[in-house]
């Protein structure tokens, strides 16, 4: 997939990577379905869960987890994004975890120095990281709808009473 084709997609990341033959269609409910698939993988900086910093041998690429986000559909028909994502097996602490963004390892490994108050207010992403994560790898949101939502309330707040 050429670079063009990957900021159209909204597809930027240089972890992600895609083969020759990225694009399938496949049947999904009775409809063709566009299927673009390709593999999300890096050495990770630290470990997710215990935060602890990488020596040799630490972390291990275990396996692959296959996950599939629907995207915006395009010419009239539904589009999926198949990422292949490494799993990776920490040592010291014997957890897993699977090939994400580096945004979540920089949440884990914040300044010692700040506050504990202030490292916990970023857990919160943590609780929702299935989502932060599509908002990091696509261009995509609904910022357009909510705003236009918005504005129907406010008119409907406005003309109440006449």
């Amino acid at each position: 997939m050429d670079y063009n084709t990957r900021k159209l997609l909204g597809l930027t990341n240089n972890n992600t990577h895609f083969t020759q033959d990225w694009l399938s269609e496949k049947n999904y409910r009775g409809t063709t379905a566009n299927v673009i698939s390709g593999k999300l993988s890096y050495r990770p900086l630290c470990c997710e869960m215990c935060g602890g910093e990488i020596n040799q041998n630490q972390i291990i690429c275990n396996d692959t987890v296959q996950t599939t986000t629907q995207l915006p559909v395009f010419n009239y028909q539904l589009t999926f994004l198949q990422l292949n994502r490494t799993r990776f097996i920490c040592y010291s602490c014997g957890a897993t975890f699977v090939a994400s963004d580096m945004f979540f390892g920089a949440i884990k490994n914040l300044d010692r120095s700040l506050p504990q108050w202030f490292r916990s207010k970023f857990n919160i992403f943590f609780k929702y990281k299935e989502g932060v994560e599509n908002s990091l790898l696509m261009i995509y949101s609904n910022g357009r709808t909510e705003g236009l939502n918005n504005k129907i309330e406010v008119i409907k707040r406005v003309s109440f009473g006449y």
